[in-house]
């Protein structure tokens, strides 16, 4: 995710009342406490498992953000990100 900003993890972390929040659609990035991984068994480990055992809240990406949660995997990806 060459194109998130300091702004699209601050967003996560200044969600009032929250203890685990991600951006709908996209796990990452998320925020949780370390004291989640302890909600979930290590054999059964997932990004998904995680949030929902954490009660984890989404939130909207802000218009004009959605770009910056490309996926982002080979030479041709990164060529066809916008300036």
């Amino acid at each position: 995710m060459p194109c998130l900003q300091v702004e699209d993890v601050t967003r996560l972390l200044d969600e009032p009342g929250v203890q685990a929040c991600f951006y709908r659609d996209h796990p990452v990035p998320f925020v949780a406490g370390v004291e989640s991984l302890s909600l979930v068994p290590a054999q059964t480990r997932s990004l998904k498992t995680l949030l929902s055992a954490a009660g984890a809240s989404s939130m909207d990406i802000p218009d004009g953000r959605r770009h910056a949660f490309a996926n982002i995997n080979t030479p041709a990806d990164i060529a066809g990100l916008a300036p």
